[in-house]
């Protein structure tokens, strides 16, 4: 029955109240105590242990540690375990700037920073301890941007590259291009865009996008023209040449030793071209410059009487190139030429190019009808150019006389009549004619036996 006495076996006092004991700040240690009512009966208890609570030690063992996987990420991790103590415990986290970011022993996806947690236990011993969640120093990416790229060389070649540098992250890296290739560099491309994804031990990814392989456009001989050699033999033929595409500077090689792009003064013949731009790319092609048959003449005459000029002169031009121009040297300007008198005549043709080709025709004289020895009639005349006297001989010892009329190139009759003894040497002064071509015409019995072509030259 109340009320109670308590007796402690130390000779500890404690404070009752309504019935109950406390005692407060004993030592470690055992005790006894004996407890009587108001009849006088006791109750003894022995054994009674007063123990000391372990320190309340935290900590956190480096496997329950994530630092965040790439720079700037959310997915760090830390458990703080705690030893010691009495639980159950209390847990808050801080930042570095003392947010509250966890009030349970675990701290979940937070980016790299110092953090603090403080704990506390249910009799209100507390402790701390803090830990720096890391992150990679940056994010894995490239050295250089836009990366190495090495162009298509030539139009279908397909021998682009691309060279990259991966920096950053956590090596090694894993490569995805665009076009399925899984190595850090591409090699042999064709054109296009490619993209390449990055990424480094972590699983942090890189993109980088729009990496162009471009490819030259085909060397094309865009435009050409061949000049022809305007006339037969000449070297005035020309090949001009025009290129696009592939990549400049062009540079060339012709059959003939020539590094030119055109080519100039050129006789008739096939030309071949080697063109290649800077790259390489070649481009083969071949020329042809032609040139008009040779102009040649074919001329024919009738004779005409000395008093009365009804001679004819013709002439026929073959290969040059048509149209014909003509020009006698009496003035006429037509392919034939009527009553004209017996002399000689040359003509000029010029072709569509101005090729030019000449001709003497002679307009033999008519004087009279008669018999003439058979006989050949030979003559020696020299000297051939003369200046001032011209010797005149037989030259197969034929006997008679001769008669010998000169005509300038005009067909007309300079000086007079001459008698000729063909078994004697004659001399003829011809120191009245001026400097030119005559001809030399010899009459026997009327009818032209012979003649020569005589210049004068002083």
């Amino acid at each position: 029955s109340k009320p109670y006495q308590y007796i402690w076996s130390n000779g500890v006092w404690g404070t009752t109240v309504d019935d109950t004991l406390t005692i407060s700040n004993l030592p470690k240690g055992n005790y006894g105590l004996t407890i009587t009512d108001a009849t006088g009966c006791t109750k003894a208890i022995t054994n009674i242990q007063v123990k000391v609570a372990q320190p309340l030690v935290p900590y956190m063992p480096g496997e329950l540690v994530k630092h965040v996987s790439c720079n700037g990420g959310h997915d760090g991790k830390a458990t703080a375990v705690v030893t010691g103590g009495t639980t159950p415990y209390e847990f808050v986290w801080v930042d570095a700037q003392g947010d509250t970011v966890s009030m349970s022993a675990n701290l979940d996806s937070v980016m790299a920073s110092f953090y603090t947690v403080y704990i506390t236990d249910s009799i209100g011993c507390a402790s701390s301890i803090s830990i720096e969640i890391l992150e990679p120093e940056n994010y894995p990416s490239l050295l250089e941007t836009p990366p190495s790229v090495k162009q298509i060389s030539c139009y279908g070649a397909n021998d682009g590259s691309i060279d990259i540098i991966p920096i950053g992250g956590v090596p090694p890296y894993t490569f995805v291009w665009s076009n399925g290739d899984s190595t850090e560099d591409l090699n042999n491309l064709g054109p296009g865009l490619y993209t390449i994804d990055i990424s480094d031990s972590h699983n942090c990814s890189y993109i980088y996008s729009g990496i162009e392989i471009v490819e030259p456009d085909p060397v094309v001989l865009a435009n050409s023209s061949v000049m022809d050699v305007s006339c037969y033999g000449e070297k005035d033929g020309s090949i001009d040449v025009d290129f696009t595409g592939g990549t400049e500077p062009y540079f060339y090689d012709w059959s003939l030793p020539s590094a030119n792009e055109d080519l100039f003064g050129l006789p008739a013949g096939e030309y071949h071209l080697t063109m290649m731009d800077t790259n390489g790319c070649a481009f083969d092609t071949s020329f042809v410059v032609n040139e008009p048959a040779e102009l040649v003449l074919e001329t024919g005459a009738t004779g005409s009487l000395s008093d009365t000029p009804t001679g004819k002169a013709w002439v026929v031009p073959a290969g040059g190139t048509p149209p014909y121009l003509y020009s006698w040297n009496n003035g006429a300007t037509t392919d034939t030429i009527t009553g004209i008198p017996p002399g000689w005549y040359e003509v000029i043709v010029t072709d569509a190019n101005f090729c030019i080709s000449s001709e003497w025709v002679e307009v033999p004289l008519f004087v009279a009808t008669g018999e003439v020895d058979e006989e050949q009639i030979e003559l020696l005349v020299y000297p051939n150019p003369a200046s001032n006297t011209v010797r005149i001989q037989s030259s197969n010892n034929r006997q008679g006389e001769l008669e010998l009329l000169i005509f300038d190139m005009a067909g007309r009759q300079v000086g007079p009549e001459r008698s000729i003894r063909m078994d004697a040497r004659n001399e003829v002064d011809v120191s009245a004619l001026e400097p030119g071509i005559y001809i030399m015409i010899f009459l026997k019995e009327g009818l032209r036996v012979a003649y020569t072509r005589l210049s004068i030259i002083r």
